[in-house]
């Protein structure tokens, strides 16, 4: 019975990929265009998780006299997302947060500072608009400066979908990343010059 059942389970593995390989070219001849927009719905939940790890130098000073110093950035967040907005609800993306981890520290040269969330301040709401700027706050309580710019990320979660094509595409086509999809994933006020495919 086992070779039975191990001989069927090769069989298949043997198979599938030959059926599949078989069937590829219909697909990519076919010229068919494709909707890679966003499949997220309102009331859809998601766990995030986010790793940040910089090394570098920082440079306080344009100063040739004024040393530049070692620098060194690690961050660990993770929270559960649940979406508040629809896909025809326009531009605008809104979802309700629960941080279960949220903490960085940072070194320069010998010294060490680090910020993490409180945990009374933990559910956070978050909105994104057509500029992709996100605004983020708590309905328990107002963030301190540091909490705020702990949590606010780039490439966020409800942007990250602003880098996909407006229109259906075809295998092999391109498309522009709009300058204010850049602005809001990399967290500046602006790009007024970009040219990204």
């Amino acid at each position: 019975m086992n070779r039975r059942l191990l001989c069927r389970s090769n069989w298949a593995k043997i198979v599938a990929p030959i059926l599949f390989a078989a069937a590829l070219p219909k697909l990519v001849l076919a010229g068919d265009s494709y909707s890679l927009q966003s499949q997220c719905q309102k009331g859809d939940l998601r766990r995030v998780t986010a790793k940040i790890q910089v090394d570098g130098i920082l440079k306080p000073s344009m100063d040739p006299k004024v040393p530049s110093l070692p620098l060194k950035v690690r961050g660990r967040f993770a929270y559960d997302e649940l979406r508040l907005d629809a896909p025809g609800d326009g531009p605008s993306r809104r979802s309700l947060r629960y941080y279960r981890e949220a903490q960085a520290a940072i070194r320069i040269d010998k010294q060490t500072s680090g910020s993490t969330l409180r945990d009374d301040v933990r559910l956070i709401t978050a909105r994104a608009e057509s500029k992709g700027k996100v605004a983020i706050s708590s309905p328990r309580g107002p963030l301190t400066r540091e909490e705020l710019e702990l949590i606010d990320l780039q490439f966020g979660s409800l942007i990250a979908d602003r880098l996909l094509p407006q229109s259906k595409v075809k295998i092999g086509d391109s498309w522009k990343i709009p300058n204010e999809a850049l602005a809001g994933l990399s967290g500046l006020d602006a790009v007024s010059h970009g040219n990204i495919e």
